[in-house]
C-alpha cells in the first residue's frame, strides 16, 4: 500500500474519510470533472515555475518506486541544481516535491507550488507532508518556501512575475513534529479491512462521503439547517438533536430556519404572509436572466488577472405575461479573444430599457458591476439594467419553503420540489462548475477540436434551462399563492 499525501492528509482530518479515499482509489473511482480540472491547472502551473529556476532536471517518471531511484542518482550530480517532481518512499509513504533546490552545505530547499493567489493554513500541510518523507529519506531540508500565483501578473509580463514566494520554514517544522506523531496510527487504518466510524461532526458537513458513513440512514439531518453555525450545532448535538424535526420549538433558531424546521415536522410546504407582494414586484415584460463564467490561473486575455471571472455566455427568456415566453435571446463567446465587449452590448441590446430582470442570487448584480468598471462607456445602460434586477432566490427564501428543499434554496433544490417534470439529470453539461471547466479548457486549447461544436450547443443548452427554469418556478409559485 502507499499512502499518498492527500491520503494521509484526509486519515488525519477524519479516519473514516481517509479509508472510504483509499477504498475509493482502489475501486478505481472517476474523478470529477471539476477535480481534473484544477488538477491539470496545478500542473500546467506547476510547469511554468520550473522555467524560473536554471538549471533543472524533471523526474517525468510515473511509476514511484522507479522515479524514487532516478531521484537518488539525480541527487548525486552536483552540476544539478534543482530537481522537479522528485520523488521519495518511506516505508508505506511516497511523495513528489514540486522543486527541490541544492544548497552548498548540502542541505536543500523546498519549494511547493501552488495554483492559488492566497496563502492557507492547508498548504503547510503540503509542505510539512513533503518535507517528513524527505527527511525520513535521510535529506536534510533547510527551508521550505510556497510559491504562489501573482494577483498582480497580466499577460505579457515575465514569467518570474507569475509567481510570489513565501517562507514557512518554521510553521513547516512544527508540523512535521505533528505529522511524525500520527503516522503509525495512519498506517494501521488504513490496512484495517473495517471502516472505522467515527462520532458525526460539523466538519462532516461538506464532506463527499457522509451520506456513506455516519449519516448513511440519517435523513432530514440538522446539517439541513441553513446557515447552521458550528455553535448551534454543538448546542443542539449536546440536546440529543441529529434530526430536524427533533429540534425543540423553545430552541431558538433564525427565522429561516424556524421555517424548515415547521415545514419538515409537518411535511407541508409552508408560504409566508408577505410572499404574494413580494412577487409582485416582478412586473412584465419580465426578463428571465442567467449569466455563466469562466476563470484561468494563467490568464488567457491582456489586463486580466489570475483567477478573473470572465463572462462567457447569457441565456434570456421574455416573458409578455405570467409563464407566457414571447423570445429567447443567448450568446456565447468564441475563445480566439476578449468578447466581453461585444457581450455587453448583446446584453443591453436584448433586455432593452423596461420591465423586471429576474436573475436566481446576486451573482449577475455582481458581474454586471464588473462590467461597468470594465466598459466605463456602456455604464447608464448597465446601471439601468441593475435598476431593474429581482432576486427570485431571496424571494424564495423569504417567502416560501418545502419540505424538498432539503435545507438549501439552490435553483438545483427548489426546481425539482415545484417543477419534478424539469430535470438538469442526463445533460451533458448540468451544472455551472462544468460549464466553466469546460469552456476554460476550451480557451485553453487543451479541449478536443472535433468535439467543441457539440460540447458549444450543451453549453448554450445548459445556460437556457437554467432561465426556463425560472420562467416555471416563478409560474408555480405565483400560482400557489394565487389559486
Amino acid at each position: 500500500m502507499r499512502i499518498t499525501k492527500q491520503l494521509f492528509l484526509n486519515t488525519i482530518s477524519c479516519t473514516t474519510l481517509g479509508w472510504n479515499s483509499k477504498k475509493s482509489r482502489e475501486q478505481g473511482e472517476e474523478l470529477s470533472l471539476d477535480a481534473q480540472f484544477r488538477i491539470d491547472e496545478g500542473n500546467q502551473i506547476g510547469e511554468l515555475a520550473r522555467k524560473s529556476f536554471p538549471s533543472g532536471k524533471l523526474i517525468s517518471e510515473l511509476r514511484s518506486e522507479i522515479a524514487s531511484l532516478e531521484t537518488k542518482e539525480v541527487m548525486q550530480s552536483s552540476d544539478i541544481k534543482n530537481i522537479f517532481e522528485a520523488t521519495f518512499i518511506h516505508e508505506n509513504f511516497v511523495t513528489k516535491a514540486d522543486v527541490l533546490t541544492r544548497n552548498e552545505n548540502g542541505t536543500w530547499d523546498l519549494i511547493e507550488v501552488k495554483s492559488s493567489v492566497n496563502d492557507k493554513d492547508e498548504f503547510i500541510d503540503d509542505m510539512a507532508y513533503t518535507t517528513m518523507i524527505i527527511e525520513n529519506c535521510g535529506v536534510k531540508i533547510d527551508k521550505t518556501f510556497l510559491y504562489l500565483v501573482s494577483k498582480d501578473f497580466r499577460l505579457g509580463m515575465p514569467l518570474e512575475k507569475l509567481f510570489v514566494g513565501i517562507e514557512h520554514t518554521e510553521e513547516v517544522k512544527e508540523r512535521v513534529q505533528e505529522f511524525k506523531a500520527v503516522a503509525d496510527s495512519v498506517v494501521k487504518v488504513l490496512e484495517t479491512e473495517n471502516k472505522p466510524l467515527n462520532p458525526i461532526e460539523f466538519k462532516c458537513k461538506k464532506c463527499d462521503f457522509f451520506a456513506d458513513c455516519s449519516g448513511h440512514k440519517i435523513k432530514k439531518h440538522i446539517f439541513s439547517l441553513p446557515r447552521l453555525s458550528q455553535k448551534k450545532y454543538s448546542d443542539l448535538k449536546e440536546l440529543g438533536v441529529d434530526l430536524i424535526k427533533d429540534v425543540p420549538d423553545s430552541y431558538k433558531l433564525t427565522a429561516n430556519q424556524q421555517i424548515v424546521r415547521d415545514s419538515t415536522k409537518t411535511n407541508k410546504v409552508l408560504i409566508q404572509n408577505g410572499l404574494a407582494q413580494s412577487l409582485e414586484q416582478i412586473t412584465f415584460p419580465a426578463y428571465y436572466l442567467d449569466f455563466e463564467t469562466t476563470k484561468t490561473a494563467f490568464p488567457v486575455f491582456p489586463e486580466t488577472a489570475p483567477h478573473t471571472q470572465i463572462l462567457t455566455q447569457f441565456s434570456i427568456h421574455k416573458c409578455g405575461s405570467l409563464g407566457k415566453v414571447e423570445n429567447h435571446f443567448d450568446y456565447l463567446v468564441e475563445t480566439d479573444k476578449d468578447y466581453q465587449e461585444e457581450l455587453t452590448e448583446r446584453l443591453i441590446q436584448a433586455l432593452g430599457t423596461e420591465g423586471s430582470i429576474v436573475v436566481y442570487t446576486n451573482f449577475e448584480k455582481t458581474q454586471i458591476n464588473g462590467l461597468i468598471k470594465k466598459f466605463p462607456q456602456f455604464t447608464a445602460e448597465l446601471e439601468n439594467i441593475i435598476s431593474r434586477l429581482v432576486d427570485l432566490e431571496k424571494i424564495i427564501e423569504k417567502g416560501i419553503y418545502h419540505p424538498k428543499f432539503y435545507g438549501s434554496f439552490s435553483i438545483k433544490n427548489t426546481l425539482p420540489a415545484f417543477v419534478p417534470e424539469m430535470t438538469y439529470e442526463g445533460m451533458a453539461i448540468g451544472n455551472g462548475t462544468n460549464a466553466m471547466c469546460v469552456f476554460a479548457m476550451m480557451l485553453q486549447g487543451r479541449f478536443p477540436k472535433d468535439k467543441i461544436e457539440e460540447t458549444r450547443k450543451d453549453l448554450l443548452d445548459y445556460c437556457k434551462l437554467d432561465t426556463l427554469a425560472m420562467v416555471k418556478l416563478h409560474e408555480e409559485i405565483y400560482n400557489l399563492v394565487n389559486p
